[in-house]
């Protein structure tokens, strides 16, 4: 996608109707670096009309045109097909205007998650590509779960996630829900990464279970943070025996690293012993992981700068009564 021409008015459209709906691109003469499968959404052969009416409606959209929205809901109504290929558009600007606002030092993960992306933003192509994929309901989720989350990239998958957060629950569920079913495990671990900034949510909480019952050790791991992060938000009281038991009970070292670091960020104070236990079996274990997590939690959790140093943390608990 960043290989894609930067001018303003590039008709990436234009580009892909030569490409996609006529005769197959002409080879680059290097052999392709092998990717898993994944479904091709856009239609071929749509009619000339539809593909003039495509290219229309994204230069309308780059040059803000007060006439996008309209010509974009007369071409769907009329092909319902174009739709696909509007929000393959929209996710290759989405990119691009991540990748620009980096470039000026902007960091839209932190704004959107610090509640402060919009104002001299709100113009951005960034920001106006999420606006319009989301006007695309779920095509545009089910483009960007397929086309983004399944990257090979990580800049990319992340820009996947930032955009599925601006959909509503209705449309967002029922394809994280799907993709997590029948994705790879590269996406099942964005969609985890993604419910733990999500608003607290049953539906959230339900698919990172899901995830904790998995055989397999990556996906545990991954969704104990972001599981943290919604017991948290939603006012959930057992999370710490949940991952007390975890941290004593789960074979796979990183998983109970994982555990160790959901215990810090719920914040509960009577954590503390558990995860000095953790750093004492660090060591015990010869687990240079493991202790380097240990310490860095227990620091998050108290706030104090004993390190690795595990008598100064028994003494200092000791004197807390703990």
């Amino acid at each position: 996608m960043k290989s894609l021409s930067r001018r303003k008015n590039f008709s990436l459209l234009g580009a892909l109707a030569g490409c996609l709906l006529g005769a197959a691109c002409a080879s680059s003469g290097t052999r392709p670096v092998p990717r898993p499968p994944r479904p091709v959404l856009e239609k071929r052969g749509l009619p000339r009309e539809a593909q003039q009416g495509l290219i229309e409606v994204e230069q309308a959209f780059l040059r803000e045109d007060p006439r996008f929205v309209g010509d974009k809901a007369r071409l769907l109504q009329r092909f319902p097909e174009a739709g696909p290929w509007l929000a393959k558009a929209f996710i290759t600007h989405a990119v691009l205007g991540h990748d620009a606002l980096l470039a000026r030092g902007f960091f839209p993960e932190a704004l959107i998650h610090e509640g402060k992306f919009g104002g001299k933003l709100e113009h951005s192509l960034f920001a106006r590509a999420r606006v319009a994929l989301v006007s695309l309901g779920a095509t545009g989720a089910r483009s960007i779960r397929v086309y983004l989350l399944r990257d090979t990239k990580g800049p990319n998958r992340l820009v996947g996630r930032l955009l599925l957060e601006a959909f509503p629950p209705s449309v967002l569920y029922p394809q994280l829900q799907k993709e997590f079913a029948q994705g790879p495990k590269v996406s099942k671990r964005e969609i985890l990464h993604l419910l733990g900034d999500l608003p607290p949510s049953p539906k959230a909480v339900d698919l990172l279970e899901k995830a904790l019952r998995s055989p397999s050790w990556e996906l545990r791991g991954a969704a104990l943070v972001p599981l943290a992060k919604q017991w948290k938000k939603g006012g959930y009281r057992g999370g710490r025996a949940r991952l007390q038991s975890i941290l004593a009970k789960d074979p796979d070292p990183f998983v109970r690293r994982k555990a160790v670091q959901a215990l810090a960020l719920l914040g509960d104070p009577a954590a503390g012993p558990d995860l000095l236990r953790a750093l004492e079996r660090g060591f015990a274990d010869k687990d240079s992981l493991m202790v380097e997590t240990a310490s860095a939690a227990l620091k998050q959790l108290t706030g104090q700068p004993f390190g690795s140093k595990v008598e100064a943390w028994r003494t200092w608990f000791k004197r807390r009564g703990q």
